[in-house]
């Protein structure tokens, strides 16, 4: 198995070549769905270069049992918050803002193999104006099978209104995925 330093393994994951980081453009809107390993996640948890094996023991026992992604939206040519795109009203903004931090969730399901997963845990970033795109951290409860079946996140887009939209992760994509250099 391959492994990777902590910077390594970021950069594989956000590499569009390596399948981990889909993404869909819809009108104005670019949806963007990454495949977040534990591994990647521990890497970005446990700042530095390099990873202890306590550490990463104990970081490794609290994220596994899950599934993560992120989702990201953005308006294509878009500046300042991504929220106020398009607004007739000021209650849409905070509709918008409702949504996506509360109930986001009811609107994304992963199909993991034969089995479709509801969304259990979501977490909106919310940056305001700083950046022109919203994130929201999604996790699922790992349903013990095999990890290399395909993978298929679901989004009913209420935020826009642009419909079912759909990201494949092909078992290629996810075989390949490298380990974390850990130091004994």
């Amino acid at each position: 198995n391959v492994t990777l330093s902590p910077n390594e393994m970021k950069e594989f994951v956000v590499n569009m070549d390596n399948g981990l980081l889909k993404s869909k453009v819809i009108g104005e809107v670019t949806y963007s769905v990454k495949y977040k390993p534990v591994d990647y996640i521990i890497s970005q948890e446990l700042k530095g270069t390099s990873i202890d094996m306590n550490s990463y023991k104990q970081k490794y026992s609290e994220l596994s049992g899950m599934q993560y992604f992120d989702l990201r939206v953005e308006i294509d040519k878009q500046n300042g918050e991504l929220l106020k795109y398009g607004l007739n009203t000021v209650d849409e903004y905070e509709r918008r803002v409702k949504y996506l931090a509360f109930d986001i969730n009811t609107d994304i399901q992963l199909i993991d193999g034969e089995d479709t997963l509801q969304c259990v845990m979501n977490h909106f970033e919310r940056v305001y104006d700083i950046v022109p795109y919203a994130t929201i951290l999604l996790g699922f409860k790992d349903n013990g099978k095999s990890q290399l079946k395909e993978k298929t996140i679901v989004f009913h887009d209420k935020l826009f209104g642009k419909g079912i939209i759909k990201f494949t992760f092909l078992p290629s994509d996810l075989q390949n995925i490298p380990h974390l250099e850990v130091i004994s």
